[in-house]
């Protein structure tokens, strides 16, 4: 679907300032259907089967000009929201989600009609949004598509391989991971781009790290960690620091993981940097469950959700609060409440696609005992009753289950 803005901007020409007049033509026709977006803007859309038919004689033409418009409007659009997301417009999550498909269809248009460099701007530019809604799978595809052009510059690829690899980390694909994450590492290295070298060392890191390979990972994130330190580089730094406190914890090294993650908690508050802070207060939490220190365990969750539910962080985060949640409700025997965090933990992973990993299983084993007793559809509900509940509406139950803790050990 699409806005009058939009058709306004992307018409030819030969068409400036018709848009109102062919859309009201097309609507008399029935060939297009109004709907409210998401921010209460009116929307124009295609049945399917119209759109269908559209979309097979566009590229049956020479839809140069035509994408060169649509791609430049997105990533102007995508632009302007980022900037509305960052100064906080409450509308700015509806506008993204109302767009995101057609701006992905821009992506493929890029590709397949030989704009591979504009397409992974505009890959660059939705970055955010596919993870704060779990589009792994189809950012994977995009890129795939991007990088099978020979048209891109080195720098251009080696952009497209380094997500590419983070996407498929996300989903626990450690070959493509590592192979686009290498072959990415040694072009920034042609280019002697000393920044994304940094990070694909981190990256590595954090493969090594699935894979078992605990010191190679360390290695890996100390030489990331020096050379970010070395360029004062305090955005990385921060998120390198987490990343080795999460290793300290996969090594059971509990009061090095405290240390580490209150290291870039610190860091975090000082960039304001809320989103890290929502994934770094259920860091912590999960390191008191797993010393069995329940209490400061759930005052930390409890940041944890409220942090979370400005929308502001991606769905692997998300998803791994639910189930810090599961295993601190499962250890107090309140089944209902680790259930129902489990249930939403689940939907979340199915949405984005997501395997059980390594890190994940350790927070399994302590709700997997409740499941072979659970009732299916009181799981999926919870205590939410018959609603179908929204990722809020669910972050709120579990912040009203944590309402027993609010005497806890001040953290």
């Amino acid at each position: 679907s699409w806005t009058v803005q939009a058709a306004q901007r992307l018409l030819p020409p030969t068409l400036d300032g018709r848009a109102l007049e062919l859309l009201e033509a097309l609507y008399d026709k029935s060939l297009i259907q109004l709907a409210e977006g998401g921010d209460g803007v009116p929307r124009s859309f295609l049945l399917e089967s119209i759109r269908e038919f559209a979309l097979r004689e566009l590229l049956q033409t020479d839809a140069g000009d035509a994408v060169s418009r649509y791609l430049s409007w997105y990533i102007e659009f995508f632009v302007q929201m980022q900037r509305e997301w960052i100064e906080g417009d409450p509308t700015a999550g509806a506008k993204l989600d109302d767009e995101i498909h057609n701006a992905n269809q821009g992506v493929e248009w890029a590709a397949r009609l030989k704009a591979p460099g504009r397409g992974l701007e505009l890959a660059g530019l939705l970055w955010d949004h596919w993870r704060r809604r779990g589009m792994y799978s189809e950012g994977r595809r995009l890129h795939r598509a991007l990088l099978s052009s020979p048209d891109l510059t080195r720098e251009e690829r080696a952009q497209g391989l380094s997500r590419l690899g983070v996407l498929a980390w996300y989903q626990n694909d450690l070959n493509e991971a590592q192979q686009c994450t290498e072959a990415s590492l040694r072009l920034y290295e042609q280019e002697g781009n000393r920044l994304k070298i940094t990070t694909s060392l981190n990256n590595l890191g954090l493969i090594s790290i699935d894979r078992g390979s605990l010191e190679l990972g360390r290695s890996y994130l100390q030489r990331a960690l020096d050379g970010f330190t070395a360029t004062q580089d305090d955005h990385n730094r921060l998120s390198v620091l987490v990343n080795l406190g999460m290793l300290e914890l996969d090594s059971g090294n509990f009061a090095e993981a405290e240390e580490r993650l209150k290291h870039a908690l610190s860091l975090a508050e000082s960039a304001r940097d809320d989103a890290t802070m929502a994934i770094l207060f259920c860091n912590m939490a999960e390191c008191f469950i797993l010393q069995q220190r329940r209490r400061e365990a759930a005052a930390w969750l409890r940041k944890a959700v409220l942090a979370s539910k400005a929308d502001a962080v991606d769905l692997l985060a998300l998803e791994n609060l639910f189930l810090v949640a599961a295993a601190l409700f499962a250890q107090e025997n309140r089944p209902e409440e680790a259930l129902f965090a489990f249930a939403s933990h689940e939907e979340l992973r199915a949405e984005g696609e997501l395997p059980i990993t390594g890190r994940t299983k350790r927070l399994y084993d302590s709700v997997e005992p409740l499941l072979v007793r659970a009732d299916a559809e009181k799981l999926r509900q919870g205590p939410l009753g018959n609603e179908e509940p929204s990722r809020n509406c669910r972050l709120e139950a579990v912040l009203s289950a944590l309402d027993a803790y609010r005497d806890a050990i001040p953290c």
